[in-house]
C-alpha cells in the first residue's frame, strides 16, 4: 500500500486549463500522504497497539538534533 506520492503532469494541465507562464503552458505537480494509509500501516505493524506505534514513531530523533 502506498502511503505517499508524487505526481509530476508537466503541461498536461497547463495546455488543457490554458493556464501559462511567460506565454509559455505551465508545468504542473502534486505531492499527496495519506494519513488514513499511515494509520492502516501502523495499527497493522503494531497489531493495533497504539501506545506501542507511538513510540516508535516518537523514538526518533528530530531533524537537525545532536545524536
Amino acid at each position: 500500500m502506498a502511503i505517499a506520492f508524487t505526481n509530476l503532469h508537466r503541461t498536461f494541465f497547463g495546455e488543457r486549463a490554458e493556464i501559462a507562464l511567460d506565454g509559455e503552458p505551465a508545468h504542473t505537480s502534486c505531492v499527496a500522504f495519506g494519513l488514513e494509509r499511515w494509520l492502516h500501516v501502523l495499527g497493522g505493524r503494531f497489531a493495533g497497539d497504539w501506545d506501542a506505534a507511538h513510540a516508535a514513531v516518537t523514538s526518533f530523533d528530530s531533524p537537525g538534533s545532536a545524536p
